[in-house]
């Protein structure tokens, strides 16, 4: 028989996490094809099918809808109704809107995918609370079978020597991760910096993760007026980093992924690129 890798609940009534002094409480009685890929104490990963943000937004998702159905998904209500009690849905529809390209690119995925599900990654560690959303491609394992062993005779091939031959060297292509919705658990510092001649139009962003997963993140864009700090800061990391690997990219390449991804214009005096990894790997480049 075929079985699917993530088992789809159907009946449950309340999924409680403790978490210190408070418990994360998801109702799940109004949403029957709900998927729990995992929970803990501290994280909850759930995907939704199409009909299940069908439902809770009433739109048909189809191209022609996805901004419709998007700007559902960036209200609380369309998460309540998927179970979250009122602070979650709010944070869950709060990251949904910060991430537009993101999430549409998701919606775009399951109108021509009916395997992809829409995930939310909800943690609550106790001292901060994060939410992540992304795509799950949920597959169907085919079963095993034996294959009848056959002897083949053996046969000796004559030794011949082969001419060495020079390969021709190849550019490393670039390499396109999954979207998952979380920042790469790789990534130890990023620092950002694109700056201008005119005045009020310089764009910074900092994160530095700790190695107990903790997360300080700061942006500003003096041109948009917009300056944050945390989870909404993290979220535009994420933005511009979830699925790609910019240690195989080109440095013109990551100016212009980084540049289309901020909206920020092209006619800078300096781009000032850096992120680190744990295992001590780095990307840093200057542009001016």
């Amino acid at each position: 028989m075929f079985k699917k890798k993530f088992t789809k609940v159907a009946t449950l009534s309340l999924l409680t996490l403790s978490l210190g002094g408070s418990a994360l409480v998801v109702n799940t009685q109004s949403v029957d094809a709900k998927t729990v890929v995992s929970q803990t104490a501290k994280k909850s990963v759930i995907t939704f099918t199409k009909a299940d943000l069908e439902s809770a937004t009433n739109v048909n998702l189809s191209l022609f809808n996805v901004q419709k159905i998007y700007n559902s998904l960036s209200k609380a209500d369309a998460w309540k109704s998927l179970g979250y009690n009122d602070s979650q849905a709010a944070k869950i529809a709060q990251r949904v809107s910060l991430s537009s390209r993101q999430a549409q690119g998701i919606l775009k995925d399951m109108v021509n995918n009916t395997n992809v599900e829409f995930k939310v990654v909800y943690m609550n560690t106790g001292w901060f609370e994060r939410v992540n959303i992304g795509s799950e491609v949920v597959t169907v394992d085919v079963p095993e079978t034996e294959k009848p062993e056959t002897e083949k005779p053996e046969t000796e091939k004559p030794e011949t020597e082969k001419p060495e031959t020079e390969k021709p060297e190849t550019e490393k292509p670039e390499v396109d991760l999954p979207a998952t919705g979380t920042l790469d658990k790789n990534i130890k510092e990023i620092e950002i910096e694109i700056d201008y001649r005119a005045k009020n139009k310089d764009i910074d962003l900092d994160v530095d993760v700790k190695k107990d997963g903790r997360v300080k993140a700061e942006f500003e864009n003096e041109a948009t007026k917009t300056k944050v700090k945390g989870d909404q800061a993290e979220a535009i990391a994420i933005d511009i980093f979830d699925g790609v690997d910019v240690r195989t990219m080109s440095k013109n390449d990551i100016k212009n992924h980084v540049l289309n991804k901020l909206n920020a214009d092209k006619n800078f005096k300096k781009f000032d690129f850096k992120v680190k990894y744990f295992d001590g790997s780095k990307v840093d480049f200057k542009i001016k």
